[in-house]
């Protein structure tokens, strides 16, 4: 019963979340939508009302304003729905969905904007720097006195199986089977880079991997692994200082300058990367 309560209690606040997601994130992409829609009707509109005026006066051209007026109000409604509807079918994918992963990191930034303090805490977002063999992405750098956090989200329904020793864990969603790279050994890559980057020793870095979605451990969670909801708890939990606020904005700095453009270009030019370390470990 109480597990049952727990993930009920998960879902509504992803819901949640992803509802002031799209209120922050979709907003002008509705208001984009609709000024087009409300353009392309109301020429449909003039046409038709010039059309009915000539064949029968004025009263159907005031039924007409009120059938419009209507369709536009419920615009306001459909649209932010229709784009409710696209993110919850996301959530519901495989492991291995980009689009799917994007929402995830949408949901992390907002729950880390939203709660932690931000005189205590810098967030850094979406990260791409130049490696050794080629370049290494991290979702999230969370900087403070207490250390630099490396996070890596997972979005993911299903089972989860895995423990940090393992190569791959396992995913099981509606009967079907999927490995996924242990996220801890691909955060290790994130933590080693920024390591060596900004000099640090290994007590100064964190490296934490979140949950995200409806996603279940059916074996014991790592330390480092948390859902979603507990989160900026395990942030929080480390409050002995091993920087001071000079290092801070020296690693802030540091990682600014050092970052690619987050662009297309970028995007493309670190799968590609991947492709080919992939390539070469075949």
């Amino acid at each position: 019963m109480f597990p049952l309560l727990k993930k009920k209690k998960r879902l509504l606040r992803i819901l949640l979340i992803l509802v002031l997601l799209l209120i922050t994130q979709a907003t002008v992409t509705a208001d984009t939508i609709v000024e087009s829609a409300s353009v392309y009707f109301e020429s449909i509109y003039q046409k038709a009302l010039r059309i009915f005026e000539t064949l029968a006066g004025q009263d159907i051209k005031n039924n007409l304003t009120k059938a419009f007026n209507w369709m536009l109000g419920m615009m306001w409604f459909l649209i932010p729905l229709a784009i409710l509807v696209w993110m919850l079918k996301l959530i519901a994918r495989p492991a291995f969905s980009t689009s799917k992963g994007e929402v995830g990191e949408l949901i992390v930034n907002l729950e880390a904007e939203r709660l932690l303090d931000k005189d205590k805490y810098y967030l850094l977002k979406n990260v791409t720097l130049r490696t050794g063999d080629g370049t290494t992405q991290i979702d999230h750098i969370i900087i403070s006195i207490y250390g630099v956090f490396v996070v890596e989200t997972k979005n993911m329904s299903g089972w989860i199986f895995g423990n940090p020793k393992q190569r791959t864990w396992t995913q099981i969603i509606y009967g079907d089977r999927y490995k996924f790279q242990n996220p801890l050994h691909q955060n290790y890559k994130h933590v080693k880079t920024l390591k060596s980057l900004l000099r640090l020793a290994s007590l100064q870095l964190h490296s934490v991997v979140v949950f995200v979605g409806e996603g279940e451990f059916k074996t014991e969670m790592p330390e480092n692994v948390t859902y979603i909801e507990d989160f900026i708890e395990y942030i929080e939990s480390k409050q002995q200082p091993v920087l001071v606020e000079n290092e801070v904005k020296e690693i802030i700095e540091k990682i600014e300058t050092e970052r690619l453009e987050p662009s297309l270009e970028t995007h493309r030019e670190h799968v590609n990367n991947l492709k080919s370390r992939i390539y070469r470990t075949n």
